[in-house]
């Protein structure tokens, strides 16, 4: 189905985001025994306040076991496994959609592009006598970017989810059906899009590769040190893994 793929596809990119050091979990209070999932570093004593890191360069870290708390015989031995499992067979846990909405604001916008193309209702349309297949309808486009929490929950949401959709417009990885000199993308009910997926693969392709040498580069060379994480909210606190 197209759930399970994008699934599989959010872990990939996720994997990729994790590897750029893109986003880092700071040091939270936990209250919540089924935190994150409640997975639990093996080995290690129980603390009110944790600290984890997310995409660590620390060998200590990686070599810290993850044990389920709340499944038998699951473990895993580096954070980004443990978000893996989360996204798969978690996935209708409130802490898990919670991260999902961490990861999805943060990856790359060909990442998002390639989400928004697999997620997104595609229907036909003639244009000029012509049918244009596999394009989808501006207004449900913004209804998918918001309903996949893509923008944040806000008031001003749909204009949000417009100016992620000009983002990748901009971008070249979506084109109105029918084009226009300055045309935008907009919350419109009567005007269809289509999706550059040669480019929106090219560029994920080139963003892997990129990721690959860096890390190959890195290894090579003396090891980086660990960079500040950012804080997460209070809103956020029911991710924490507890020692």
């Amino acid at each position: 189905s197209d759930d399970e793929v994008s699934a599989r596809y959010l872990r990939q990119a996720t994997n990729t985001m994790n590897r750029q050091h893109m986003s880092r979990f700071a040091s939270m209070d936990a209250d919540d025994d089924d935190a994150i999932g409640g997975f639990l570093p093996n080995g290690t004593q129980r603390h009110r306040t944790s600290s984890i890191h997310f995409g660590r360069v620390n060998r200590e870290e990686f070599d810290k076991k993850y044990i389920c708390k709340t499944t038998t015989n699951v473990s895993y031995s580096s954070f980004i496994e443990v978000i893996e499992y989360m996204l798969t067979v978690l996935w209708e846990k409130a802490y898990t959609q919670s991260l999902y909405e961490i990861v999805v604001q943060r990856i790359s916008y060909c990442h998002k592009a390639k989400l928004f193309s697999i997620g997104v209702e595609k229907k036909s349309k003639f244009v000029k006598m012509k049918r244009v297949q596999n394009c989808f309808v501006g207004a449900e486009g913004i209804d998918w970017l918001i309903e996949a929490k893509f923008v944040k929950d806000t008031e001003d949401r749909r204009e949000r989810a417009t100016d992620l959709g000009n983002a990748l417009l901009t971008k070249k990885y979506i084109k109105p059906v029918i084009a226009e000199k300055g045309s935008k993308f907009k919350d419109d009910k009567n005007l269809f899009y289509l999706f550059n997926d040669d480019l929106i693969d090219k560029d994920c392709l080139l963003e892997e590769e990129n990721v690959n040498n860096n890390v190959n580069h890195k290894t090579h060379t003396k090891s980086p040190s660990p960079a500040q994480p950012n804080k997460l909210t209070q809103s956020h606190t029911q991710f924490a893994f507890k020692d």
